[in-house]
């Protein structure tokens, strides 16, 4: 089967996507205010976690007030959304 391209979606690493209209802000992971605020809105249940146990490099904001949490570096999923590559799901 041919796989479809899905240009509306960031690819997040480790075949997890999100959608590019509903992200607000991508952070590095590096800072105490970041760990803070993930600290925070984990005990809201406001993370999801996208790193699959690897170390987490970046921070993800959605408009609904959710995190994602990504093993892959800021540069890189800023890269990723500014050139528009597609993510090929199946």
């Amino acid at each position: 089967m041919a796989e479809r391209l899905y240009p509306s979606i960031l690819d997040v690493g480790f075949g997890n996507a999100v959608p590019r209209h509903r992200i607000i802000g991508i952070v590095g992971f590096d800072s105490e205010p970041v760990r803070t605020m993930v600290h925070e809105l984990e005990k809201l249940h406001r993370v999801i976690d996208a790193s699959r146990g690897r170390k987490v490099k970046s921070v993800v904001m959605l408009d609904s007030s959710h995190i994602v949490l990504s093993a892959m570096t800021r540069e890189t999923l800023c890269e990723r959304l500014e050139t528009g590559i597609s993510t090929p799901l199946t």
